[in-house]
């Protein structure tokens, strides 16, 4: 593999040779920047050739995240140039990066027969829209942002910063990638909103994919707060059966005669405790006459 070949960070060169570095589990998107760790021998030394001639290199996820060596067919065929802008060596086995994506580009050819992987680029930008499509355009943007309000009221896991850079910005070309680039997907979903070359379609898959979150984020809330009220039911019916206990365990035994069994259960209804408790204590009370009285009388004292 020849390894000395001249690098020019310009997304209007022709073909680039870059270091490549098989991404597990990432998708980096232009204008992204993101750090994160490099273990694998290869890819240690395509950071190391990078920064010492450069800082370019051509990042693409795998789609196999368990795969060790990659190949051609192993790689995502888009993803981007980008600079490598800071590098801390934790141990021989461990670097850390930090990157920042310049422009999507499309893998032709990738050789991996040398120390690092070398993949042939070439500049892939999105298409821009066509001049009949402007309103589209502008229609998708509107309802991305409608969609995205309704995500942000789910899901409050995002930095104000993007938030606002979402909610503010009217560059649709720019939001295309900044929006999947930090939005909480899975990162097949981000691959398949990267393939897309254009800009009308990225902008359909975005919406597509924000819809389909809110609707999931709906429904997990649903069936937490359905769980919740389940736990909370089944608190409130453990501490009353453990109190029915403790104060049975205080009283002494004693003769129950229906009058009793009245009045107790008068002093239930009375109580002011709530609804679903007195329906427990009454029912408690059917067929086992002075249970209601260790209930409701402790040593003379009422609840």
């Amino acid at each position: 593999m020849a390894e000395k070949v001249k690098i020019i960070l310009d997304k209007n060169a022709d073909i680039l040779r870059l270091p490549a570095l098989a991404l597990r589990g990432l998708v980096v998107f232009p204008g992204n920047v993101i750090h994160f760790e490099v273990g694998r021998k290869k890819s240690i030394a395509a950071i190391e050739w990078a920064i010492g001639n450069s800082n370019a290199v051509f990042l693409t996820a795998q789609q196999d995240i368990d795969t060790e060596e990659p190949s051609f067919k192993d790689l995502s065929h888009y993803g981007v140039v980008a600079e490598v802008k800071q590098v801390l060596r934790v141990s021989d086995e461990l670097v850390k990066v930090l990157v920042e994506g310049k422009y999507r580009a499309k893998l032709l050819t990738l050789d991996s027969s040398g120390r690092f992987l070398l993949a042939a680029t070439k500049a892939a930008p999105l298409r821009g829209v066509k001049t009949a499509e402007p309103a589209r355009a502008e229609a998708l943007l509107r309802s991305i942002k409608e969609a995205f309000e309704e995500y942000l009221a789910l899901t409050p896991r995002l930095s104000k910063d993007v938030v606002f850079t979402i909610l503010r910005s009217e560059d649709a070309r720019f939001l295309c990638d900044y929006i999947p680039a930090n939005l909480l997907l899975k990162y097949a979903e981000k691959q398949a909103l990267l393939d897309e070359g254009t800009m009308l379609g990225r902008l359909e898959k975005i919406l597509d994919v924000l819809k389909r979150e809110v609707k999931v984020l709906r429904i997990e809330k649903d069936i937490q707060n359905k769980v919740n009220e389940q736990m909370d039911k089944n608190q409130r019916d453990y501490y009353l059966r453990e109190q029915m206990r403790a104060i049975s365990s205080e009283l002494d035994d004693y003769e129950d005669t229906g009058e009793d069994a009245k009045v107790y259960a008068e002093k239930i209804q009375s109580s002011g405790m709530p609804k679903d408790a007195q329906e427990k204590l009454l029912k408690e009370d059917t067929g086992k006459r002075g249970t209601a009285q260790r209930v409701i009388k402790l040593k003379g004292k009422v609840i």
